[in-house]
């Protein structure tokens, strides 16, 4: 699987050097106290077969990013979720996704940067565990709506299944997991700096691995 990450919308006051010359611009992250930028991302998923192309799951999002706290070795960055769009191609898959992102998009990240804007840790971790922790019996509930079906299966079974939806959503308790969950919110950091030509667009070819 390939994700096709589209930066754009870059939002640059005073940290870039621009060369009028040849239009490109050089980005170093090193910010101000106070300092707020806004990024939009795009994930796209698609699988190649021969010489056809199968487009998958996509998802895009705006979010800000802001310097709360700045000291000689270390800022902390919160960030802030402005709009989210998923696109599953499962139609269960699309209800969760969608539900848990209505209730965790209000909820800010801050997190702490090195010097040279690393990441290192979250801030706020204990505020984003105790908001998995309340999310997964509403994701059962909400399954168990959407499949009136499961109502009619053992319960055995049934509660086999929400053990399954705990793990899941369990797993997002591990730190690793929460940075590759919000990827968008950490590529902007970019603490080795970057040059960027004006007007032009930038495109990424990744893979990840699934945290399940």
């Amino acid at each position: 699987l390939a994700f096709l990450l589209v930066y754009f919308s870059f939002c640059l006051l005073g940290s870039a050097q621009i060369n009028l010359q040849d239009s490109t611009v050089q980005v170093v992250a090193y910010w101000n106290l106070g300092e707020k930028h806004k990024y939009s991302y795009l994930s796209q998923e698609y699988e190649v077969q021969g010489q056809d192309t199968i487009w998958g799951d996509s998802h895009s999002s705006a979010f800000t990013l802001e310097v709360l706290d700045s000291t000689a070795n270390s800022y902390v960055v919160e960030c802030r979720i402005l709009e989210y769009e998923n696109h599953c191609t499962d139609s269960l898959g699309q209800r969760v996704v969608d539900f848990v992102a209505s209730i965790t998009s209000d909820i800010p990240i801050r997190y702490q940067t090195n010097e040279l804007g690393q990441f290192q840790d979250f801030v706020n971790w204990e505020e984003q565990c105790h908001v998995i922790d309340s999310i997964i019996p509403l994701v059962n509930d909400m399954m168990i709506e959407y499949m009136p079906e499961l109502k009619a299966i053992p319960e055995d079974t049934l509660a086999m299944l929400k053990n399954v939806v705990t793990h899941m959503m369990s797993v997002l308790k591990n730190k690793s997991t929460m940075v590759a969950s919000y990827k968008e919110l950490f590529y902007p950091l970019y603490y080795h700096g970057a040059k960027l030509q004006l007007d032009k667009r930038y495109e990424s070819a990744q893979k990840f691995s699934s945290p399940w």
